[in-house]
């Protein structure tokens, strides 16, 4: 049991929440538990935003439109569109 281990040290900083290494990883998970509420309203507000300009995305559904004027399936669609109609 590595936590029983601990000196009385380690086991104050990991109380108080303090990384126990000086990586940034452990430095900017620390960060973000310390600013929890923050990290969530943030989170929401972030979504309500993201959630408001569903709205004014446009989606272009004909694929065929990026395809170059030349190249063989657009030549083959506009063939067949012309036999088939649509």
């Amino acid at each position: 049991m590595a936590f029983f281990k601990r000196t009385p040290d380690e086991m104050r900083r990991l109380q108080e929440g303090v990384p126990q290494d000086d990586s940034p990883a452990m430095r900017f998970l620390c960060g973000v538990l310390r600013r929890r509420k923050a990290v969530i309203l943030g989170f929401v507000l972030f979504t309500v935003l993201c959630t408001a300009c569903i709205p004014l995305v446009n989606v272009n559904f004909d694929l065929t439109s990026y395809l170059p004027k030349e190249a063989r399936s657009t030549t083959s669609m506009e063939l067949m569109k012309d036999a088939y109609g649509t």
